[in-house]
């Protein structure tokens, strides 16, 4: 009973371990499609190729190359599916896949340099796809490692929206972005920037600190000016604060102290007396 189980365990995984997926998780359901090795711990292993008879062959960078006399397909490169159904944590030979009908076929990709170990591929039957700036391109390493394979584009087109083949124009201007383009005056302004900062920008610093200065002397000046502005309108302006009941000498009205203005009576006029030898009468007396 044990030994049935374990051998019921070991086909059933061997049996999974065969199934090939495509990029987008379904199943290959074509039984030629099967593991370049039966070596688990060689990267190989998730790697499917028509091999079943002898249509493919696999090579050591992850690819297959159609190699049957009979094939349809002979020589040319594809990429093709992976015993893992989720690529997504490596393991599979991850190009030419971003596209939905990519994602459930085998690919054609072509060697840029013409040859099986070539560092750079591309989507196509032909090297032409190399030569399209608007195109990607990927950097495929000699010896497979399970290592997810890097999308490269050209410099020149690197983060671009790829334009239309029918647009000659935007396929020669290489530094078209994903972005919003830049102005033409973009560059001018970050080189006129960095020179600043360099040189003009000391002179800029030392002319704002003299201006500083200067506006602190002028002002300095005017608060002296008004200052002595001040002190002169309250000299001008101040008066002695008159007695209790006198009034101050503006609002003062009295005549000059002069000889020819007073109105007073001699001090020295003489008493008037009546004179002295004026006779009194008396009455006569009858009685004698």
């Amino acid at each position: 009973m044990l030994l049935q189980t374990v051998l019921w365990l070991a086909f059933t995984t061997l049996a999974f371990a065969d199934n090939c997926y495509w990029r987008n998780g379904g199943l290959q359901t074509v039984a030629k499609y099967q593991p370049c090795s039966n070596d688990t711990s060689d990267p190989l292993s998730h790697i499917c190729c028509k091999i079943g008879e002898g249509e493919d062959t696999c090579l050591p960078n992850g690819i297959c190359q159609a190699f049957a006399p009979t094939e349809e397909y002979l020589g040319l490169y594809f990429r093709e599916s992976c015993t893992l159904q989720n690529w997504e944590a490596g393991g599979c030979q991850d190009l030419c896949s971003s596209g939905d009908e990519q994602s459930k076929n085998d690919v054609t990709v072509t060697p840029c340099d013409g040859t099986p170990t070539s560092e750079f591929w591309c989507c196509g039957n032909t090297t032409d796809c190399c030569s399209d700036p608007n195109l990607e391109k990927f950097k495929v390493e000699p010896t497979f490692s399970g290592v997810i394979t890097s999308s490269l584009l050209p410099t020149s087109t690197s983060a671009s929206i790829s334009p239309s083949p029918s647009s000659p124009s935007t396929s020669s201007n290489a530094n078209a972005t994903d972005t919003p383009t830049p102005s033409p005056t973009s560059t001018p302004q970050n080189n006129e920037s960095a020179g600043l900062s360099t040189g003009a920008k000391a002179g800029i610093g030392v002319g704002a600190a003299a201006g500083v200065i200067a506006l602190i002397a002028i002002g300095v000046l005017i608060g002296r000016r008004s200052h002595k502005k001040k002190k002169e309108v309250t000299e001008a302006t101040s008066y002695y604060e008159p007695a209790k009941g006198e009034l101050p000498p503006q609002y003062r009205h009295e005549a000059p102290m002069d000889e020819v203005s007073r109105h007073e009576a001699p001090a020295t006029q003489a008493p008037v007396e009546l004179a002295g030898d004026e006779r009194a009468y008396e009455a006569p007396d009858h009685g004698r």
